[in-house]
């Protein structure tokens, strides 16, 4: 009986998985060699070099400002952000004028930088009929200064809103 209401409660949180993927490359100067969180919800899509937990990424958006950190703990991050709200299955270029970008975000020590990605593609091979279902996929980006590929599947989090 616990265990069904725990289970029924992490659900309702939208914080029952943290996703999984298999990454390899560069940010800028910042290694992004794995990923143990990755969610999506609305029109992000974001993998994480360390835990995160659903609650904590209430202030992912498209636009940021270098002069204000944007959390209170260090991270590598790479955000996919969708001009409509939601996943399909699709092969989406990326940068320049595409409907789809991609973007490197770091922080170390208050110290946040990000780097759009310039060219590469991020193609969503699975998507559930529910916004709650995984988003599964692989992508590759090139930045000005580095590259990141990798595979994915991503658990849903309510708190990924415009």
């Amino acid at each position: 009986m616990r265990w069904t209401a725990l289970c029924a409660l992490a659900l309702a949180c939208g914080c029952d998985s943290d996703g999984s993927a298999v990454v390899s490359g560069t940010i800028g100067e910042f290694d992004f060699m794995e990923a143990p969180t990755v969610m999506h919800g609305g029109p992000y899509l974001i993998l994480f070099d360390r835990t995160v937990e659903c609650l904590d990424m209430a202030w992912v958006n498209k636009v940021y400002s270098e002069s204000e950190p944007p959390a209170s703990f260090d991270f590598v991050a790479l955000e996919f952000a969708n001009v409509d709200d939601g996943w399909w299955v699709a092969n989406f270029s990326l940068g320049g004028g595409a409907g789809v970008s991609a973007l490197g975000l770091m922080l170390e020590d208050d110290e946040f930088e990000w780097i759009r990605g310039r060219e590469g593609t991020l193609n969503i091979t699975e998507v559930g009929d529910r916004e709650q279902d995984p988003v599964v996929g692989e992508f590759e980006v090139t930045f000005g200064e580095g590259a990141v590929t990798g595979e994915f599947e991503s658990a849903y989090c309510r708190n990924l809103r415009p």
